[in-house]
């Protein structure tokens, strides 16, 4: 099997129309869920065309919310739809790795 045919069978969700249910938990206004928020704002802008919904789940203010969802750590985006759950932790600022996380399709350089 060589390279093209293998781009080929690789499942992403990128479908046209399809809707992301994503998920943040933040803590606050720290700087690092500051900037987790802003790179999911601009993925869902540039990458998905708006095809989003964004919940934002502050933990200082809804702790019990982290502790029914595991949450251990802060920023962390959970990808609800479409399945499969994916979740990642970190300030999304690694865009190759969250597109590949997210099954989306690498950018063309």
């Amino acid at each position: 099997m060589n390279a093209d045919t293998t781009k080929k069978n690789a499942k992403t969700t990128e479908e046209p129309g399809e809707v992301y249910h994503l998920r943040l938990f933040m803590s606050g206004d720290s700087a690092s869920s500051t900037r987790a928020r802003d790179n999911l704002v601009r993925l869902c802008e540039t990458r998905l065309h708006r095809r989003c919904k964004i919940e934002i789940v502050d933990v200082l203010r809804c702790p019990q919310a982290a502790l029914e969802r595991n949450v251990l750590a802060t920023p962390t985006l959970d990808l609800l739809e479409p399945p499969p759950p994916v979740r990642i932790v970190g300030d999304l600022s690694d865009h190759q790795k969250v597109f590949a996380a997210l099954r989306l399709q690498p950018r063309e350089e």
